[in-house]
C-alpha cells in the first residue's frame, strides 16, 4: 500500500506482459523493513487483530492511460482482469505461506479517487465475474473476505458502493464496504 516501508515503489510483478506470473514475488515485503516482517514481529508479539491489504496500484503493464497519483487516467485493461485477480490470490498465498493470513482485501485503494479511474460498472465486473470467483475457486474466499476497493472520501462511497451492489455478481462478493473517514466536501445526510 501506500505505506509500505519497503520502498521504492514497484509491484510485485513488474515484468510487463507476465501474464504467467512467473515474476510474482514478495520478496521485498521479507526484507527487514517490509510488510511481512513487521506483520510477523506484530503477530509474534501478541497481535490478533485484523490484517487487511488494501491494493494501492496493479502492475503498469496492465493498464490503459496514464498511472498519475492524484490525478490518474489509468484503469485496468479488461483483457488483464483474470491475471489481475490471480495477483492477487497469489498475493494472498504467498502471505499465508509465511504464517500470515489476509482477512480481507480491497482489490482498489481509492479507485475513482486517486490512483486508478475505475467506473462502478468496472467494479463491479473484476469483483464479480473475476476476483470472486478466482478467489472462491482457489478456496481463498470466504476466509479471505473481498471488496472492490476503498473510497477516498465519505461522499465518493455514497455514490460507487451502491452501483457496485446494484450487480447480483459483485454483491455476492462484497464482503464489506471500506472508505476513509475524510471528507473533501460536506458529508451527506444520513
Amino acid at each position: 500500500n501506500d505505506f509500505a516501508a519497503a520502498a521504492p515503489w514497484s509491484t510485485y510483478d513488474d515484468r510487463s506482459g507476465d501474464v504467467a506470473l512467473a515474476n510474482f514475488s514478495v520478496a521485498r515485503d521479507l526484507l527487514p523493513t517490509g510488510s511481512l516482517t513487521l506483520i510477523r514481529r506484530a503477530l509474534a508479539a501478541g497481535f490478533d487483530g485484523t490484517i487487511q491489504a488494501y491494493m494501492d496500484f496493479p502492475p503498469d503493464w496492465m493498464l490503459l492511460g496514464a498511472l498519475e497519483p492524484g490525478n490518474s487516467s489509468a484503469t485496468v485493461d479488461p483483457v488483464y482482469y483474470d491475471v489481475l485477480a490471480r495477483y492477487y490470490a497469489k498475493y494472498v498465498q504467498a502471505y499465508a505461506s509465511h504464517g500470515v493470513h489476509i482477512d480481507f482485501i480491497e482489490a482498489f485503494n481509492e479507485p475513482t479517487d486517486s490512483y486508478t479511474l475505475m467506473s462502478a460498472t468496472q467494479l463491479a465486473l473484476f469483483l464479480g465475474f473475476h476476483l470472486g470467483p478466482t478467489f472462491e475457486r482457489l478456496g481463498l474466499h470466504p476466509k479471505t473476505q473481498l471488496t472492490y476497493g476503498g473510497q477516498a472520501t465519505r461522499a465518493s462511497a455514497l455514490d460507487f458502493v451502491p452501483a457496485v451492489m446494484a450487480d447480483p455478481a459483485a454483491a455476492k462478493y462484497m464482503d464489506l464496504i471500506a472508505y476513509h473517514g475524510c471528507t473533501l466536501a460536506p458529508p451527506p445526510p444520513f
